[in-house]
């Protein structure tokens, strides 16, 4: 696989990923954020939230990167096995970790739904970029 191509799917995913966790975890049950808000850094924004929206964007843009180069070199680029990829990782990876928080963390239900729910879209979406990009 040409490395333009999965650089290309990198940016296409990672910029999809950027949208779906503002919609998931910027917008989507926001309010319920404020629920317990001594488990947040900075509950009303502040000092150093620019760096962390920008670090959080870098690694949407690496979780893009990771999941393109696996599916490039297992030769997962058709649709159907690059979306039960990205199921695979999510319920492997990102469920097992905020169900984990959730159960000792003071995080509202919905607060976990969302942030589940988005990792399930941002795979998704790479899934798609993977299959649209580099068949």
């Amino acid at each position: 696989m040409e490395w333009t191509r999965i650089i290309l799917a990198t940016l296409a995913g990672g910029i999809g990923a950027t949208l779906t966790d503002w919609v998931f975890f910027g917008i989507l049950f926001h309010d319920k954020n404020k629920a317990f808000p001594e488990v947040w850094r900075r509950p009303e924004g502040g000092k150093g939230e620019t760096q962390a929206v920008v670090i959080a964007t870098l690694l949407g843009f690496l979780t893009c990167f990771c999941f393109v180069f696996l599916c490039s070199r297992t030769a997962f680029i058709q649709w159907v096995r690059t979306w039960k990829m990205a199921v695979g990782l999510w319920l492997m990876i990102p469920v097992p970790i905020l169900v984990s928080q959730h159960l000792w963390m003071k995080v509202h239900p919905l607060v976990t739904l969302t942030h589940a729910l988005g990792w399930l879209a941002k795979l998704l979406v790479a899934a798609a970029v993977v299959a649209w990009l580099l068949i």
